[in-house]
């Protein structure tokens, strides 16, 4: 099913985007932010406010996030910050605009695997055995892994496809 753009605004909307005051919490809050002025959340959200999404999806600081979710810990609005930043690596690998190396060495990783210690920014390694041993004193059952599966969703979503 392909996403149009009034879709991704939609979506963008239910992230509490349009919430943002400005108050750059988010800016100084953020690691990368610290290291690199180009990289700036709160800039960004307002460009995305002003100008919409297809000058942003434009903008190579969208993918400097490190998808740390501190802005989102600290936001005093609840906007879902790093959540949006994903909204906008969706659409822009979709459209082909942008194919960012830390995901496709991710998701090739995960397609050969099945493994990944981490939703997107993972490094498609097995767990250590510090965590598996962290998992079991929380009562945490040892996670399953299937190569099977994963290919099967990867291929079932088109992402081979999209990310080669």
């Amino acid at each position: 099913m392909e996403v149009n753009v009034l879709d991704i605004k939609e979506e963008v909307k239910k992230l509490n985007a349009l919430l943002c005051y400005q108050c750059g919490t988010c800016t100084g809050t953020c690691p990368v932010a610290r290291i690199d002025t180009r990289f700036n959340p709160r800039r960004i959200l307002n460009e995305l406010k002003i100008k919409g999404i297809e000058e942003v999806l434009k903008m190579e600081e969208i993918w400097y996030c490190i998808e740390c979710f501190l802005c989102m810990e600290k936001c005093p609005q609840n906007v879902k910050i790093t959540e949006i930043f994903f909204k906008l690596y969706e659409e822009a690998i979709r459209r082909g605009i942008k194919k960012p190396q830390k995901y496709v060495g991710l998701f090739k990783a995960i397609y050969s695997t099945g493994i990944s210690t981490g939703a997107y920014g993972g490094r498609g390694e097995p767990l250590s055995g510090m965590i598996l041993k962290k998992r079991e004193t929380m009562g945490l059952p040892k996670p399953k892994i299937s190569q099977d599966a994963a290919k099967k969703i990867i291929e079932s979503t088109g992402l081979n496809k999209l990310l080669g």
